[in-house]
């Protein structure tokens, strides 16, 4: 019920959706409308935008046995092609935007009197002002011109990456900053920063995070578009970080919320934890940890990290996936994509917190391109913004209605973004963890990690694994969606060694990367 559609075919006919049917007892399917009857055994075809909801929400069946034996959908919202907003920051004064399609929308000199490397992060979340409502009385012609009109664009910020702390915030589109603030004073901002934007403010607002990364302990403030310090999370992984750390923003426990990812710069072993966005929202003084990973590399290699539902085998949670690559080492320029179902709570691979004091270095293994098979159908549910048709089919009787997602007992659930489930609420479900050992328990008590147990199950293997540029060096990481060929828009891996080429890596169900090079 959060924005109308229009119904394009009545049991795979077109119809015309201005003109009602002359017979008053007939159904009238006139659009626009946000609840439509289904013939019986039938199916309705419609086509719609969500103007301002970003994020996940549901379309589902009237008819509660229905509903509950699988007929209600999540749809996971993403920007239009033109509103999405990536910038290839590099230590070049000039960085380039670009959209959706991979169109250079502008160049941007952030700061001026700054030389030193520029980092650059992206994303969407709920605006402060209400939108205008669509002409809810006119015609499909006069909605869908309105549509066409008005999407939904990324929130884009710029930081200084050394040296400094400052930030700059560019809403809606534009190439002219809206804010500018100093995240850290004095010595605490003499490293620079790393940056994360996402909807972790209330009623899915959206707040920059700004990770710290001078040398000291590993701290985060999370501040809004205007550049107010919302709050500071400090100690979120423990010990000394020689060169601070890393920030991403995404939802990894289903939950709806996104959730704040912290890794280790480099000088630090690849240690990649999870805070709960909902406790964020909420307020919570100590947020759960939602899992504390270990990606392979050496002691000092650090890692990168993006969050997005970019493997579409990893059905059928709703958990985002885990981007990665290190900031140095001999696996240098080389990504990871993860299944986070496959994470425990608590740790995963291994124990966290005795590597550092028993002065162990973590593994750097050759990862195979492809370690996870795919084996279960994606989902037909479809982004609303890319106004794509739909098909609603009604059922009888209960052994026609669509069946309940069960994971198996042998392996946990694999993540994707959409899927088909039994759900009488918005709230997503927490995350699950395999039938094979007992879940590991969330720390709420306290931002220090939880204490290390030994696990006997084998650390687990990305789903994909590989090296966008021929060129060694590290590269930068970033998620966003991109329309190739006048295709659909799919979502990418972005990364990106100079600001003069970018590569989009798309993945397969075959789990096998696809990579397209864009010189700028």
């Amino acid at each position: 019920h959060q924005g109308v559609f229009i119904v394009t075919k009545i049991n795979g006919f077109p119809i015309e959706p201005d003109i009602k049917f002359p017979d008053a007892n007939a159904a009238n399917y006139v659009s626009p409308l946000d609840t439509i009857m289904v013939p019986a055994f039938g199916s309705v075809t419609i086509r719609f935008r969500a103007l301002d909801f970003p994020g996940k929400y549901v379309f589902h069946c009237h008819i509660l046995e229905h509903e509950d034996e699988g007929m209600m959908s999540p749809v996971f919202q993403f920007g239009n092609t033109e509103g999405m907003r990536l910038g290839l920051g590099t230590s070049s004064q000039s960085t380039p935007v670009l959209n959706g399609k991979g169109n250079t929308v502008g160049t941007v000199n952030a700061f001026p009197n700054y030389r030193g490397p520029v980092v650059t992060a992206s994303g969407i979340g709920t605006p402060t002002e209400p939108a205008q409502a669509p002409p809810f009385l006119g015609t499909a012609e006069e909605i869908n011109a309105y549509f066409r009109s008005k999407y939904t664009k990324e929130t884009l910020a710029f930081g200084t990456g050394s040296k400094t702390s400052w930030v700059s915030v560019y809403e809606n589109g534009t190439l002219k900053p809206s804010a500018t603030f100093r995240a850290f004073a004095g010595k605490a901002g003499v490293g620079g920063v790393s940056l994360a934007v996402g909807a972790l403010g209330p009623y899915g607002t959206v707040n920059i995070a700004v990770g710290s990364r001078t040398a000291g302990a590993a701290t985060v403030r999370l501040f809004d578009t205007k550049g107010s310090l919302v709050r500071e999370l400090k100690d979120v992984l423990p010990g000394y970080f020689p060169n601070g750390v890393n920030v991403a923003v995404g939802d990894v426990d289903a939950d709806n919320y996104d959730d704040l990812i912290v890794s280790a710069a480099n000088g630090r072993e690849p240690i990649i934890t999870a805070i709960s966005g909902r406790d964020i929202v909420d307020g919570v003084a100590n947020p759960a940890k939602i899992f504390t990973f270990v990606a392979p590399g050496g002691r000092r290699d650090g890692v990168k990290v993006a969050v997005g539902y970019v493997a579409p085998s990893t059905v059928p949670s709703y958990k985002a996936n885990l981007i990665t690559t290190p900031e140095t080492g001999r696996n240098v320029g080389t990504v990871s994509v993860w299944n986070v179902a496959n994470f425990s709570g608590g740790s995963s691979g291994m124990p966290a917190m005795g590597m550092k004091a028993m002065g162990m270095a973590m593994p750097s293994p050759t990862m195979p391109s492809t370690t996870m098979p795919s084996t279960t159908k994606p989902s037909t549910a479809m982004p609303s913004w890319a106004m794509r048709s739909m098909a609603m089919r009604s059922t009888a009787t209960r052994s026609t209605a669509m069946p309940r997602s069960t994971p198996s007992t042998d392996a946990p659930p694999m993540p994707v973004a959409m899927r088909s489930t039994a759900m009488r609420s918005m709230a997503m479900p927490r995350s699950t963890t395999s039938t094979n050992a007992p879940p590991m328990p969330v720390a709420k008590s306290s931002m220090a990690m939880p204490q290390s147990t030994t696990s006997t199950d084998a650390p687990p293997m990305p789903v994909a694994t590989f090296r966008p540029f021929a060129t060694r060096g590290a590269v930068n990481l970033a998620t966003t969606y991109q329309r190739q060929l006048g295709g659909q828009a799919q979502a990418v891996v972005a990364t990106w060694q100079t600001p003069r080429e970018v590569a989009f890596t798309a993945i397969g169900l075959d789990n096998k990367p696809q990579t397209v090079k864009r010189r700028l």
